[in-house]
Order: C-alpha cells, then sequence, then structure tokens
C-alpha cells in the first residue's frame, strides 16, 4: 500500500531531526527486545528501521557494509574464522564470505524473523550468503551467547548491531564486560570491529566512550569514519586489534592483500584504507568514561 503521508522521524542532534518518506510497509517484526520494520524509503530505496530508526538503507548500505567488514578483513593476515554478532540482514555477512581465505562464519542474530524478512524482502543484501555451506547461523541473545561455551578462537569478530538507545539490548553489548567476552574469542592476532555510531562532532559519545573502553582492553585501538547520506553525518567503527595494526597498512599493502584474495570491493579501496583511520583531533581529546555493566551507555 502506498502512503507518502508517512514519516520517520531520525533525531540527529536535540536540536536536529530528519524525516524520511515511507512509500511502503513491507515487513513487521516484534521480540520483547527489538522491533523492525522494512520500508521503500523514498529516495533511499528499500530499508530496515529497528526500534523506530533507520538501521540500514539500500543507497549507502553497501558502503556501512563493507566498512564493517573489510578493514578488519585486511588487518588481519590470513582470517579464516569470523564471527559476526547481529548482522541480521545478510550485507556483512555476504562480505565477510567475499575473501576467499574464510573457511567458517557464525552469525549470532537474536531475531529469527528478522534473517526471514530480510532473506525475503532484501535478497540482493545477502546475496545467497545464508545459504553458504560456510555459514553458521545461531539464534541466541549476542551478550548471552558470548558467555557460553562459543565456538573459539575467532581470528575476527564483527559487531553488526544498533546502537545502545533508549535502553534497548544491545546496551548489554557495549560495556567493558561486554568488550571482555569478545576479547575472550579472538586468537593470539585477532581483530575486532564495531560499529560504534555517529562521528560526528555533535554526537561523538558513544564512539568516544566505545574508544576508550576498548583501549583497556586491547592494546590497539583505532577509530575510522565514514560518510553515510542517510544519516547526514560521518559513523565511526572502531577496529580493536591483539597484534596487527590497521594503520600500519598502506595502500601498497592493502592492495596487495585485496588482489591476493581475488577481492575488488565497490565502496572500500586500497587508497581509502589509510584515510579511514586519520582519526580527529576531537575525538582523540574528548574526554570520556569506560562504559561497564553498571553504567552502560546512556545517550
Amino acid at each position: 500500500m502506498r502512503n507518502t503521508s508517512i514519516f520517520v522521524a531520525e533525531p540527529l542532534t536535540p536540536g536536529v531531526t530528519s524525516f524520511f518518506a515511507v512509500e511502503r510497509l513491507l515487513a513487521v517484526g516484534d521480540t520483547a527486545n527489538q522491533s523492525h520494520q522494512i520500508v521503500d524509503l523514498r529516495g533511499f530505496g528499500r530499508a530496515l528501521l529497528l526500534n523506530g530508526r533507520v538501521h540500514r538503507c539500500q543507497l549507502d548500505g553497501a558502503t556501512h557494509h563493507e566498512i564493517l567488514a573489510h578493514p578488519a578483513l585486511v588487518t588481519h593476515p590470513d582470517p579464516r574464522r569470523v564471527l559476526i554478532l547481529g548482522g541480521g540482514t545478510g550485507g556483512v555477512l555476504r562480505e565477510v564470505l567475499r575473501h576467499a581465505g574464510v573457511e567458517r562464519a557464525v552469525v549470532v542474530e537474536p531475531d529469527p524473523t528478522l534473517v526471514h524478512h530480510a532473506r525475503k524482502y532484501l535478497p540482493d543484501w545477502s546475496a545467497g550468503a545464508f545459504e553458504d555451506p560456510r555459514t553458521r547461523l545461531i539464534h541466541s541473545e549476542v551478550r548471552t551467547w558470548l558467555q557460553g561455551p562459543g565456538e573459539a578462537p575467532f581470528d575476527v569478530v564483527i559487531a553488526d548491531l544498533p546502537e545502545p538507545l533508549d535502553g534497548g539490548p544491545a546496551a548489554r553489548f557495549f560495556t567493558r564486560e561486554g568488550f571482555t567476552a569478545v576479547s575472550a574469542l579472538l586468537a593470539k592476532d585477532g581483530v575486532f570491529a564495531c560499529g560504534a555510531g555517529p562521528a560526528a562532532i555533535t554526537r561523538p559519545d558513544l564512539l568516544a566512550a566505545c574508544r576508550h573502553t576498548l583501549k583497556t582492553i586491547f592494546p590497539i585501538v583505532r577509530t575510522a569514519t565514514v560518510l553515510l547520506t542517510t544519516t547526514l553525518e560521518p559513523r565511526g567503527v572502531v577496529v580493536a586489534s591483539k597484534g596487527p595494526d590497521p594503520k600500519a597498512l598502506n595502500e601498497a599493502a592493502v592492495t596487495a592483500r585485496l588482489e591476493a584474495r581475488d577481492l575488488f570491493p565497490r565502496r572500500y579501496t586500497a587508497r581509502m584504507h589509510p584515510a579511514l583511520f586519520e582519526e580527529p583531533a576531537w575525538l582523540l581529546d574528548r574526554p570520556t568514561r569506560v562504559l561497564e555493566d553498571a553504567a552502560p551507555f546512556a545517550p
């Protein structure tokens, strides 16, 4: 049913809100902790909303998926076992499986209905990745699964989760205890990539807090930023490592690894990689705190 009088409101700052025109509602799902909708947005294409916020859309979804996946995977010299936390649309999984050396990709997604809807209404996002024999899909609350026996060790862990806003379930992951559980599943040279919200100077609190918290656990922590049209602001991805440093890779080194893996992404490039990790001074200098279970992120 076409109805362009319906809008999704996306708060950017306490004083700025964007409105997206919804042309069609395709699917709705609810769990005890999260709601999702798949819609067509005018000018942005098909989109996934999580808890009423635009999580990903067709216009720049490829950029988001590639920046979450490839910098961390390229940083690791030989990623074979990869864990994806969240990622129910399959977009990040698709990019992970493009690395020829990957032998196993485990996806821990709490909402089975989200995966079902994504396969039906967003099939090009996963492009058959869930049917790949290297994929294992597990439906579990992320923090609960991390504290179980697991399947360690992993070479790379990627967190593709909604931001911990409005007291949502992701708040239990974005803490020192949650990140420590990730570290325990990583191999000795493992790399962790985590989407960490806005990287704009007006709203960097979550990004700065994630970066600061991860520094208490990992010896190397770098921040990558990329501009997304949907949110009208840069987004941050924190890459934490037990050994290899993403910032140590120059264009030639990234080119060599991409060619060795027969990988040519659409948005992420060897030339882009060094620039991604040029952290802005205002982020480095920003006072922040360590996120903990007893004091999680509060917007």
